[in-house]
Parts: structure tokens; sequence; C-alpha cells
């Protein structure tokens, strides 16, 4: 199975390296990793360092996003325009994976319904406090979620069927709408496993945590699609699940942030337009190595 690479990087020089490098140090079976295109807008170091990478292996390119920056939907078309391959995955630049990720992200698109697969983000926040605790909880609703109907983020596989997206800020979602329209199944590789970092202060996480559920009210209005973590009952099933009723305080503390976000975002959702270039979480940036502190 012939797959191409897209990498959407905004100013992401503190993470593009251990990306890459993960990447090009794939188990592979299956698949064979064709082209790894990043595309590119800021300011950064990002270009340099692809054009290093490119010298050691050529299946790595770059793509510069045209000013003025216009959105993460605009760099996965321009992504999409440039792929040859019939099997595309997409990566946010501020993630690493584990070894066997892409060979488990991809297999299940052998099968001919099959038309998407969403992977498995792993935050890796640690230690105690009411930010760290909700960042995973997060992360771990989110796999309970997809293990009972797909919740795509972060790292994801689908067959190009469709040329483009339309404007969008919640792109993983979008994408499957449309694998939806085009008559195709998503489903969940829990073993496809790309490791993230969740923001580390109060105002990120609320403003990151406002936009994504802004995005999904959006997505439901333009084309009927209503993502997993909108339906309510999914949702507390899932929190059930997922709760650690040994920190009782710190699940109540987490629940009403975001609710409140969430408010804030049904507030966007209802009174502005759909805001599609926003400046990511810096704390999130800050990745570092399993077993590193």
């Amino acid at each position: 199975m012939d797959i191409s690479v897209g990498i959407m990087a905004h100013n992401e020089e503190g993470n593009l390296e251990r990306l890459l490098t993960s990447l090009l140090t794939q188990k592979t079976k299956k698949i064979s990793i064709k082209k790894i295109m990043v595309v590119i807008s800021g300011e950064d170091r990002s270009a340099s360092i692809i054009r290093n990478f490119s010298m050691k292996d050529r299946r790595i390119s770059k793509i510069i996003e045209p000013a003025p920056r216009a959105g993460k939907y605009r760099a996965i078309n321009l992504f999409l325009a440039t792929s040859k391959s019939n099997i595309n995955v997409l990566l946010s630049a501020d993630i690493f994976l584990a070894p066997d990720a892409l060979e488990e992200l991809c297999a299940p698109l052998i099968e001919g319904k099959i038309g998407m697969v969403g992977g498995h983000p792993i935050p890796v926040n640690r230690g105690a406090g009411l930010l760290n605790f909700a960042v995973r909880l997060q992360w771990k609703l989110h796999h309970l979620l997809s293990l009972k109907e797909v919740k795509c983020g972060e790292i994801i596989a689908f067959k190009k069927c469709f040329p483009s997206i339309p404007p969008t800020s919640v792109d993983e979602e979008c994408i499957a709408a449309i694998i939806r329209e085009n008559g195709l199944d998503s489903v969940y590789a829990a073993h496809a496993i790309a490791y993230n970092r969740g923001p580390a202060t109060i105002e990120e996480y609320i403003k990151q945590r406002r936009r994504i559920f802004a995005g999904h009210k959006f997505l439901e209005k333009k084309l009927l699609y209503v993502s997993p973590s909108l339906k309510w009952k999914l949702v507390v099933r899932s929190l059930i699940e997922a709760a650690d009723f040994k920190h009782i305080h710190l699940l109540i503390a987490a629940v009403l942030l975001e609710a409140y976000a969430r408010m804030l975002g049904q507030f966007d959702a209802l009174t502005k337009q759909e805001a599609y270039v926003w400046e990511p979480a810096a704390s999130t940036k800050n990745l570092f190595k399993i077993g590193e502190k």
C-alpha cells in the first residue's frame, strides 16, 4: 500500500525534526511511504529543516503556503493537490509517532468499505495539578469515544475520494463528514499512537477547547455532521468510564472547565463567523521524548 504523508507546519521548528525522525524510522511491512510533504506557513526555521532532511531522503519535500496565511484547511488542500497517492495521511506537526503508528493506522484501509482511519493521540503531560489532569482526561475520553464512534484528531489516514475540503476549523472531522458522504466508513486504530502535549495554562486550554467546540457546531450546520463529542449521552457514558474518583475534586473542576469552554464555543457559533486562522497554544509545542523531563 503506497501512501503519502502531509504535515501542516505553522512555526513548528521546535518539533519538526523529532516528527520527521519518527516518520523515517517507522516499521512498515504492508505500507510504503512514497512522499512526505510539509506545508509550511510562518517565518521560522522550518524550511531549512526540511531542506536538510530532503538532502538525506528524497521522499521529503516542502510546499510553501502563499501569504497571507489562510488556515490549516488551505494547507491541507495544497497537500491534496500535490499528492499522487490514493492513500493519504495527515499529521499535526506538534506530535511524534510510535514506531509502528503508520502501519497500524493504514492497515484497515485495505478493506473496500473503509475510507478513513483515526489514530490514538496520547498526551505527554505528567504531574499533578488541574491542567495536566484535564488534558489526560480529555484524551482518555477521546479514546473511549472512538471505541464507540470514531472521533478523529491529530493523526488520520484516508482514501483520496475527494479533491479538496471546504473552509473549516476542524479539518479531521470535516474529512470524516466527506468520507461519509462518499458512502465509506471510518474506523479507529487504537494502536496507531501519536504523542502530543496539551496546553499548560488555563487561558490556552479554554481558548483551544472553545475553538474546537465552535468548529464542530459550524460543521454541524454546514455538512449536517454531528461529531461524537457533541453527542451528550455518548460523552457522559465515556466520562463515567474514564472518571478517576480518587481525585474527585480535579474531576469536577475539569468538567466545569470543559463546560465553560463549550458555553463560550456555543456563543461563538451563534454570534460569530467561523475563524479559519488561529494562533496555536505555545505551550503545546514543548514536546519531549518519552522518559525525558
